[in-house]
């Protein structure tokens, strides 16, 4: 082999043992480098599980940073529900504002069209009496006026009904036009009243508004005397005394000073009374449920407190109730006692009619056949009450003895009144309408008079009239001695009236109906003599 043949040959060799280590280095490469991998994976893991656990501190803080994040966003909220709170009380001082600014212009417009109204009545009532003197002069010419038919249509109206028709215009009131009462006075009532709130006792109204608050209101001209917060509605009506009034409420009788409307005491009576007291001041005859009237007096307790430290000495002054005494029942006593002439008279549910002395001593008891859930009424010489018997009964008022019983067919559902001048007791009844029963010293006593079978209430009684309103939501005038219906009207614009009745020692007392009407205000009508003077002429 020559030199260059051995050369070549030792270079290829070398090229293939070069080649030969590369396979073999790569082979056993691969594994090695799986082993690392794997090995550097346990390694992350070895190093992830080798790490220390959370940071209890830290979680705390987290959790504080929480809590103090929730606190500013409840105080946010709190803040911006006070900013939203005085917004609305400062929107409501603000409409409570415009409301009294609106009120007086309203005052002030009423007063302003009150005398343009006045004024047009006379204008007319002029033109009438001119008219009438030109017709019967049989003047016509150029100084006639030409007037339109309404305008004519007014002139001959009387003048009183034009005077009232001004009167009621400039009020802004709404009335029936064919009622045949007077318009007297009315009150625009800020908040919505019912019938039930309203109590007529003597010369006052009294009024619960927003079930809490007591207006005082005089009768004859409708002048607001007081109002006074009671806290909660009365459970009862209130009672009226020459001095006071008196109101039940939350379980407590509250004394109201009766001109100036201050309470003067509030006394937990110890008993649960059952209706409104009677009031003989300065005692007081409750009914309650225990089945018995109890006889009290109102005390006062004055103390002095003098103390070296006090530089002027006060007194303060205790009230509560005195217990005179009490009579017990067989029932529940669900009326006001009446006192006539130093005799006490309640009915209870056991059927009995009872008279108690003003000292507590039995007088007498008179027996119905039936439970007695309306209050008692006394005349001069009767005492009245109405039984779940269907029947009315009239007893002697000094003995007890019955002068007369009257079957009504259904229940009397409301206080009997005895006219005392006229001799009629009217009887109203559920389901049958109102009955006159005669009540004269006389062999008729007990038969009707008369009887309207449409009739479900009375709205009261004058010397002459009684108003009762008709299943028709109509009011009929109807004379006392009779039975005849004198004028009938609707009741368009008056939403509801109330029961108003002339104390009976005091018969000639000036009938006035007191009425709500749909315009939002508390009105009062009169009788007026000449209007029921013409509307009887009219119908003869």
């Amino acid at each position: 082999m020559s030199r260059r043949t051995q050369g070549w040959a030792e270079i290829m060799g070398v090229r293939l043992f070069c080649l030969f280590a590369g396979v073999v280095l790569a082979f056993f490469a691969v594994p090695v480098r799986a082993q690392e991998a794997g090995g550097a994976g346990e390694g992350v893991g070895a190093d992830a599980a080798m790490e220390p656990e959370a940071d209890p501190q830290a979680e705390v803080r987290r959790k504080k940073e929480e809590a103090a994040a929730a606190k500013r966003k409840a105080a946010e909220e709190a803040a911006a529900a006070r900013r939203e709170a005085d917004e609305e009380k400062r929107a409501k001082a603000k409409a409570a504002r415009d409301a009294k600014i609106k009120a007086a212009e309203e005052r002030r417009q009423a007063a302003i069209a009150k005398k343009a109204a006045a004024r047009k009545a006379k204008i007319l009532a002029r033109k009438r009496r001119e008219e009438e003197a030109r017709k019967k002069r049989g003047v016509k010419g150029q100084e006639d006026i030409i007037l339109d038919d309404e305008t004519l249509a007014k002139l001959r109206k009387p003048e009183d009904e034009l005077k009232r028709e001004a009167q009621i215009e400039a009020a802004q009131v709404s009335l029936p036009s064919d009622i045949k009462l007077e318009y007297l006075w009315s009150l625009p009532l800020e908040r919505p009243v019912s019938e039930g709130d309203i109590w007529v006792h003597g010369d006052v109204i009294l009024l619960l508004a927003d079930r809490s608050v007591l207006y005082c209101i005089r009768k004859r001209d409708g002048v607001p005397m007081w109002a006074i917060e009671l806290g909660d509605a009365p459970l009862y009506p209130p009672a009226v005394g020459k001095r006071m009034v008196y109101a039940f409420v939350k379980n407590s009788f509250m004394g109201i000073d009766r001109s100036r409307g201050e309470v003067i005491w509030q006394i937990n009576p110890g008993f649960s009374p059952s209706a409104t007291p009677c009031v003989s001041e300065p005692y007081l005859y409750v009914p309650a449920w225990d089945n018995r009237v109890y006889a009290v007096e109102v005390c006062a307790t004055k103390r002095v407190f003098e103390s070296d430290r006090l530089q002027n000495p006060f007194t303060s002054v205790e009230h509560r109730f005195r217990k005179l005494w009490h009579r017990t029942t067989g029932g529940y006593i669900l009326g006001t006692p009446v006192l006539n002439d130093g005799f006490l008279y309640f009915a209870s549910e056991d059927g009995y009619l009872y008279a108690v002395g003003q000292d507590g001593e039995d007088r007498y008891n008179a027996q119905t056949q039936g439970p007695i859930r309306t209050p008692v009424t006394s005349g001069d010489a009767n005492v009245y009450v109405g039984s779940a018997d269907y029947s009315a009964y009239a007893f002697d008022r000094l003995t007890g003895r019955k002068r007369w019983v009257y079957p009504t067919g259904s229940h009397v559902n409301s206080a009997i009144y005895p006219d005392v001048r006229g001799g009629v007791a009217l009887v109203c009844s559920n389901k049958n309408g109102i009955f006159g029963i005669c009540d004269r010293a006389a062999p008729e006593q007990g038969t009707p008079y008369w009887h309207i079978p449409d009739a479900v209430s009375i709205a009261g009684v004058s010397p002459d009239f009684a108003y009762l309103i008709l299943s028709d939501k109509r009011l009929a005038a109807v004379q006392k001695k009779e039975g005849t219906v004198q004028w009938v009207s609707l009741l368009d614009g008056i939403r509801s009236l109330v029961p108003t009745m002339n104390d009976w020692t005091r018969p000639d007392e000036q009938f006035r109906l007191i009425c709500l009407t749909e315009s939002g205000h508390l009105a009062c009508l009169r009788e007026a003599k000449e209007s029921v003077r013409r509307a009887l002429e009219a119908r003869q």
